[in-house]
């Protein structure tokens, strides 16, 4: 049973082409640099949305979502916004996707009432110490059963093998492409949608991308185009996010 009314309508494929953007803004750093000095922080989202189309929303990683904080977030940015909610840690870390019906229904009911058509994708992120095995990868294909685009990433390299990109991709998921230090970069291709994350290389959450580094996975992407593509750079340290981001969007 789908966590949510079988005639609930949802966007198969988010509103945009290109979706580039920051995992995250609420960065205090970011004030100065990025957000004027005088900017109050319940201002920071509508801000952010001038400059991005799109948000990956980490906050739903570490707490559940609320109705009444998310209808703020849907209120305070323009109808051509996108967000991308990161599932919440219960599902990939602790449960590991055991046992998870009922989160299922107390989270999906949150975002899809309060984002409605502004939600392009769910992520979910698992970590290094999940290895691939038959038993959970057939734990995760139901979730493309859902009428919401679904990113998958891992971070342990055994799920890269062909087996595992052709079930998620028969069951209409996407692969999540991955930057981060000590993997290498390996470009899935995804018919459905291209999912791309940058942590940071060679230092997590801080490094800056040089433009070289930016077009090579551009044109891993464009020898493999699918729509839509999302882009989201999680080097959030010094505002490298916000550079790389704009420079990746000028880039296309």
């Amino acid at each position: 049973m789908l966590p949510f009314p079988e005639n609930q309508s949802f966007p198969q494929i988010p509103n945009s082409p290109y979706l580039i953007g920051c995992s995250g803004y609420y960065y205090r750093e970011w004030k100065g640099s990025f957000y004027p000095e005088k900017l109050p922080s319940t201002q920071w989202l509508p801000y952010y949305a001038q400059h991005f189309n799109t948000l990956e929303v980490n906050a739903t990683f570490y707490r559940m979502p609320t109705l009444n904080s998310m209808k703020k977030w849907y209120a305070g940015t323009p109808e051509n916004f996108q967000f991308t909610v990161k599932a919440n840690q219960l599902f990939t870390h602790y449960r590991r996707m055991k046992d998870v019906a009922a989160l299922q229904h107390e989270f999906y009911p949150v975002i899809t009432e309060s984002l409605q058509e502004k939600l392009s994708c769910v992520l979910y992120q698992f970590p290094g110490s999940v290895h691939y095995s038959e038993e959970m990868l057939e734990r995760i294909l139901p979730l493309g059963q859902m009428p919401v685009l679904h990113a998958i990433e891992f971070r342990h390299i055994s799920w890269w093998q062909e087996k595992v990109y052709q079930a998620l991709e028969a069951a209409g998921l996407v692969f999540a492409n991955i930057s981060l230090p000590n993997f290498p970069d390996i470009f899935v291709p995804t018919a459905k949608a291209t999912y791309l994350r940058f942590h940071g290389k060679p230092e997590l959450y801080k490094s800056n991308y040089t433009d070289e580094a930016l077009k090579w996975w551009l044109a891993q992407y464009q020898e493999h185009p699918s729509q839509p593509l999302l882009a989201y750079f999680n080097n959030t340290w010094h505002g490298n996010a916000i550079t790389n981001a704009k420079t990746l969007a000028t880039l296309l």
